[in-house]
């Protein structure tokens, strides 16, 4: 009892590419999660019954539920033959209630971030001989 799942998700990636030395990537996502919880019974009511719920979680509705929205876009330049740029933006959004016998809990938070970093690479006869990044972060 009180055990049902739904969980939901649609994604989207892609790459565009604007030039030959350009090219932008997109991650977008919809996550819908939800179940029910049914609490821990003793281990009386396991032998009794093994199918029931802790007593209030049926009226309670006691259940999880965790909706996000993801935004991400990439942006990668190919500076020159050993410099390269990506430059990256992420946004979140979740709202999560959790309902139990006790009590409520409702939180909805925002999250974002972005950086960029530049990388500089030397390659002889297809030998990776010096890779380095230099970044900055924004969260």
């Amino acid at each position: 009892a009180q055990t049902a799942t739904r969980k939901d998700m649609v994604k989207w990636n892609g790459v565009w590419r604007i030039t030959q030395k350009e090219k932008l990537s997109f991650l977008v996502f919809y996550t819908d999660l939800f179940y029910n919880t049914p609490g821990g019974i003793s281990l009386g009511q396991l032998h009794s019954d093994p199918t029931q719920a802790r007593a209030g979680s049926i009226t309670n509705k006691a259940s999880v539920r965790n909706q996000t929205p993801f935004f991400a876009v990439s942006l990668q330049s190919f500076l020159s033959a050993s410099f390269t740029n990506t430059t990256s933006a992420v946004v979140n959004h979740t709202s999560f209630i959790n309902t139990t016998i006790f009590n409520y809990e409702k939180r909805s938070e925002w999250n974002e971030s972005a950086r960029t970093i530049f990388s500089y690479t030397i390659k002889k006869n297809k030998i990776l001989l010096i890779k380095k990044h230099i970044y900055s972060q924004m969260t």
